[in-house]
């Protein structure tokens, strides 16, 4: 085959591949038509050969024309040669290979045939009938060559976007726009040409719409010009009926979706970390702490945020239709959020918000408070870990204990005062006993001489001794008196002060048992009456903790 017939099938070869998904650009083209012709590289009479006659004399000689070059041998070594190209341009790699590979292909269909099995001989035909195989140069191959070459061109526009691309916009169905839609969605935006029937505001509808979401196999949500959002196709709560729908790919982008853990945050943490952009979606299912009430669509739109309860769901919403509900915290739930970002746009490889402290709810029940007056703290009351929130209060509790505590510090006083009076009387004593027992040693002393002598009688040695043994014994009964008395006063104050202790004590925690506390730092964000007894009222205080940073 000539060169020009190669060219043309490689270029067929080439927009039926692009077709099937693998981008045909200029170099690619270039790398496709150059593989076409590389196998002529084994004779100087091709028009490559007559450019590189060193290489095409040496594999002439040695080889011969429509040997290894035309083999799957070849093949294997221009791919093993390239390779450097598989990492560095895969595209320009591929199509090298499709071209070397529709030229062993394109020479099948001649009289002479390939070795594709080189270094064996035997010849490969894609006609078995000789008479129907193509001879080299003939008006038949021109023929052939102008065939490929129309085919390529018819088929180009079609093989741009895509074989499946273009079959599902002859189906014109919401399936079709969907399929295109998963292929696309991550490289490219993805618009829909609408004709159909709004069946809420009973009007007609035509134009493009951007496709941001699928709700089933045949259901989307599309928006308008101005991000208002539509369902259509076949699925529950579809505001258009179409007539037509196909698929249009837009300008290239690269998507990134973020999946969030939303627990313990409130959702300003979420919309305040996100671009305001049209680009940016959030699907989402929380559950808050209290029911919310989102805005309400216009009529004819699609409801992309919806509360059930305590259920707060979002589908492809933008941060605006959120509006009024910043502030609700979110108990626990999770987010995806999908942003397309245009060429030359920075990429965001995390949200920014996750590096800001999360909190956690806690619920305090409070039973049978008797009072509501006993509630000391309010909503948006910011407390630390062990400060009071309120208290059961129980004053005949506490009067009893200081009572108590009254009485023995009374008696520890009087105790000490008469433990001081005794102190007192028994030093101003003892100087006139030690006196008495002084004078009484020197009598005696004095009448064991004169008896000796013979001067007295032996009687009033023995009164004197007696008279000395009974102060003796007087020092010793006010001694014991004193100690006795003292030991029973000091006993006495011991009491009262362990009696004021104890009581001080248990006055402490009859008022500690009295107070409930934040069991943490927190920030109280809700006080709930339950119910009303006959013990009590029922309270529930909301706390938020404040947590340190993920």
């Amino acid at each position: 085959m000539i060169a020009g017939t190669h060219v043309a099938f490689a270029a067929l070869c080439g927009v039926i591949a692009q077709g099937t998904g693998q981008p045909l650009e200029p170099i690619s083209a270039a790398a496709l038509a150059f593989g076409s012709i590389l196998p002529d590289i084994d004779t100087t009479q091709s028009g490559l050969g007559k450019f590189v006659k060193p290489v095409s004399r040496f594999l002439e000689r040695r080889f011969g024309h429509r040997t290894i070059t035309h083999s799957l041998l070849g093949m294997a070594i221009l791919a093993a040669c390239a390779f450097p190209l598989a990492r560095a341009m895969p595209g320009v790699y591929f199509y090298l290979l499709l071209g070397f590979a529709s030229h062993l292909i394109l020479d099948t269909m001649n009289i002479i045939g390939v070795p594709l099995l080189y270094p064996s001989r035997l010849q490969f035909w894609f006609i078995s009938n000789r008479r129907w195989r193509v001879p080299y140069g003939s008006p038949a191959e021109w023929q052939w060559a102008l065939g490929f070459a129309l085919a390529a061109l018819i088929i180009l526009p079609t093989s741009t976007e895509g074989f499946s691309f273009a079959f599902n916009r002859w189906l014109g169905t919401p399936s079709g726009v969907v399929a295109d839609y998963l292929e696309l969605r991550d490289k490219f935006e993805v618009f829909a040409d609408i004709e159909g029937f709004n069946t809420e505001t009973q009007q007609s509808v035509q134009g493009r719409f951007k496709v941001v979401d699928i709700l089933s196999k045949e259901g989307l949500i599309v928006e308008d010009a101005t991000g208002a959002a539509l369902a259509t196709g076949i699925t529950r709560g579809a505001q258009l009926t179409t007539y037509r729908i196909f698929s249009v790919k837009g300008e290239p982008v690269t998507a990134r979706e973020y999946d969030l853990e939303m627990s313990g945050r409130t959702l300003s943490d979420l919309l305040n970390s996100l671009p305001r952009s049209q680009r940016v979606w959030i699907t989402a299912n929380f559950q808050t702490l209290e029911r919310t009430f989102p805005a309400p669509p216009r009529v004819g739109r699609y409801k992309r945020v919806t509360s059930i309860n305590l259920e707060l769901q979002a589908r492809s919403a933008h941060v605006d239709d959120f509006f009024g509900l910043e502030n609700a915290f979110i108990n626990r739930g999770t987010a995806r959020v999908r942003i397309e970002y245009k060429p030359g746009e920075r990429i965001m490889d995390a949200l920014e918000f996750q590096q800001q402290a999360r909190a956690r709810t806690h619920v305090l029940p409070i039973p049978n408070l008797p009072s509501i007056a006993g509630l000391v703290v309010k909503p948006g009351d910011r407390v630390v870990s062990g400060q009071p929130l309120a208290r059961y209060v129980n004053d005949a509790a506490l009067e009893e204990v200081k009572a108590r505590v009254s009485t023995a510090k009374a008696t520890v006083a009087q105790s000490r005062a008469d433990l001081e009076r005794l102190r007192v009387g028994f030093v101003a004593y003892q100087p006139t006993l030690e006196e008495r027992i002084k004078a009484a040693q020197t009598e005696v002393s004095r009448l064991e001489y004169l008896v000796g002598a013979g001067a007295e009688p032996r009687v009033k040695l023995s009164a004197a001794q007696a008279k000395l043994r009974d102060t003796k014994a007087e020092q010793l009964r006010e001694l014991s008196r004193y100690t006795g008395e003292k030991s029973h006063l000091e006993t006495t104050i011991q009491k009262a002060e362990l009696t004021i202790q104890t009581a001080v004590a248990q006055s402490d925690s009859t008022l500690e048992k009295q107070w409930v506390k934040s069991p943490f730092k927190a920030l109280v964000s809700e006080v709930r009456v339950r119910g009303v007894t006959a013990k009590g009222v029922n309270l529930e205080i909301t706390l938020l903790e404040e947590a340190t940073k993920p």
